[in-house]
């Protein structure tokens, strides 16, 4: 019987001898199959183990807040969850992996959609063989390394998929998960609509293509996660008896996992700011909606606001209220970065989507980049505020009915 590194026979060859085993002693083949294969994966895991710490916790013991997830109403516990369509899908790529097949998952949402939520209800399900596993390192080197029964669980999917580290990270992906020999992962995304719309446009002949490794991982493995509840499903929270969901429900518009995720109030704080710390946001968010990487230089920020003590106060005050991100500086630059808090970041864009910037902003971004690949793609116009739209299906033409002759 042939043998793996751990020792273990392989597992598909320890199904095949079972079940032939199975149906000489006239017991089910299948039903003994099953046994044997979840045996099997115990058994492997149980080796690996004893040879290093696997990375990563078992799913039942998995922290969903820790991986994204918001905390609602204040409280440390999960409402209870509404299932929509989309999560038929996400159920269904989850379910692969379980069978075997290494998959990947791109939730693609916007902000407070509850992206985190429906991979977390997809991959709760999976037996404790597996592990979630919150990449904190070099996500491509650490893909390469990734055990079986794994769940990577990489959160800021486009700030990974950038042009200078993109390519390094789709084929760390596609190494892994196109290796059947080396048992099932499942790689999990989480992206926001208009990054997926950047990262997978396709693009003009003869044009610079920067996002074709992420296109090529991104298309074909997207569970598209809906701005809003429907009607029905509004309704269905407001009879519930979970008292945080109810009360979410009463959002405008069908927002009920935006309320529940706290987007509202932090839309409703960057709506109320003061004048400069408004200059400071719009100018991040536009700079974001014009090509600008989510990493913003300080130096684009304060370039907004006249006297540069107010605009350090506009900056601190932005993160303090929670609007702002402050990020270690990039290799090789002289000061730190901001990135927006991403739920804001969307909702605001999305508003701000008809409007365009004033001629401060484009002082600021002339004065303060230099990069001429952003100042081309600032030049450009911005992408839309949401996902493409599906591709038109071709519709057969109907037959002609031939005419009778008299």
């Amino acid at each position: 019987m042939l043998r793996v590194d751990s020792g273990l026979p392989s597992e598909e060859h320890a199904v095949v001898v079972g079940a032939a085993l199975a149906r000489i002693a006239g017991r089910n083949p299948g039903a003994v199959g099953e046994q044997l294969r979840a045996a099997w994966r115990a058994a492997h895991v149980a080796s690996r183990t004893l040879r290093g710490r696997r990375p990563g916790v078992p799913v039942s013991a998995a922290d969903p807040f820790a991986l994204g997830v918001h905390q609602a109403g204040g409280t440390a516990r999960l409402p209870k969850y509404l299932r929509r369509p989309h999560d038929d899908r996400a159920a269904g790529i989850v379910q692969q992996a379980r069978s075997g097949s290494s998959r990947i998952m791109a939730l693609v949402g916007p902000a407070g959609s509850g992206r985190a939520r429906t991979a977390w209800e997809a991959v709760r399900t999976l037996p404790d063989v597996w592990r979630i596993w919150r990449t904190d390192g070099d996500p491509a080197e650490e893909l390469l390394a990734a055990e079986p029964y794994t769940v990577v669980w990489l959160t800021d999917a486009t700030a990974l998929l950038q042009p200078d580290v993109g390519p390094m990270l789709v084929d760390a992906v596609r190494a892994r998960v196109d290796d059947p020999g080396r048992g099932p992962v499942l790689v999990v995304l989480l992206i926001w609509p208009e990054d997926w719309f950047q990262l997978t446009a396709w693009l003009l002949p003869g044009e610079p293509d920067p996002h074709a490794a992420a296109r090529s991982l991104l298309r074909g493995n997207d569970v598209v996660v809906p701005d809003a509840f429907t009607a029905s499903q509004v309704a269905e929270a407001r009879t519930g008896r979970d008292a945080v969901l109810r009360e979410a429900a009463g959002a405008d518009q069908g927002q009920v996992a935006q309320a529940l995720a706290g987007v509202l109030d932090l839309l409703r704080r960057y709506r109320h700011a003061p004048p400069d710390v408004r200059d400071v946001l719009d100018t991040a968010i536009d700079a974001r909606r014009f090509g600008c990487p989510p990493r913003i230089p300080a130096a684009l920020l304060r370039q907004v606001v006249d006297d540069r003590d107010t605009a350090r106060d506009a900056i601190a005050y932005a993160v303090s209220a929670g609007l702002l991100i402050a990020t270690d500086a990039p290799t090789g630059a002289a000061e730190r970065t901001y990135r927006l808090a991403g739920a804001l970041y969307h909702a605001a864009a999305a508003e701000r989507a008809a409007v365009f910037p004033p001629a401060r902003f484009w002082n600021a971004l002339a004065a303060a980049v230099t990069d001429p690949v952003l100042l081309r793609a600032a030049a450009g116009p911005p992408p839309p505020p949401g996902p493409p739209p599906p591709a038109p299906q071709r519709k057969s033409k109907p037959e002609k009915k031939k005419k009778k002759r008299l």
